[in-house]
């Protein structure tokens, strides 16, 4: 919910937005001015990067970290628990993809309050 709220903001202030999926072909809920690749083709063509996915879902990043080289990475995620893991979910990000630049950000804001 966050990512596609946050990009038809992004859309409607003018930006070009790029959605990553493992199955663009079936991203019928994508805002129709945007772009669905799969997630290597978005890496390569952006710079800024919002990781809208669950800490869980992080480990299939580290597949094409490569691609994410140089790229901002923003974690917009936030844990079901306090202290439900030794690092921040920023940090574990890092260390999945450590030559990118990652950011922790919107995470206080809800998909809700985007729309």
């Amino acid at each position: 919910d966050f990512g596609r709220s946050l990009g038809l903001r992004l859309l409607q202030a003018g930006h070009a937005v790029v959605f990553g999926s493992r199955s663009p072909e079936n991203a019928s809920l994508i805002p129709k001015e945007a772009q669905v690749f799969g997630h290597v083709d978005a890496a390569q063509m952006s710079r800024v990067i919002f990781v809208a996915v669950h800490r869980e879902n992080y480990e299939f990043l580290g597949q094409f970290s490569s691609e994410l080289a140089g790229k901002v990475l923003v974690d917009v995620s936030n844990n079901l628990k306090l202290d439900q893991y030794p690092e921040s979910n920023a940090a574990h990000l890092q260390s999945l993809v450590p030559a990118a630049h990652v950011v922790k950000a919107f995470n206080t804001v809800s998909a809700w309050a985007l729309q």
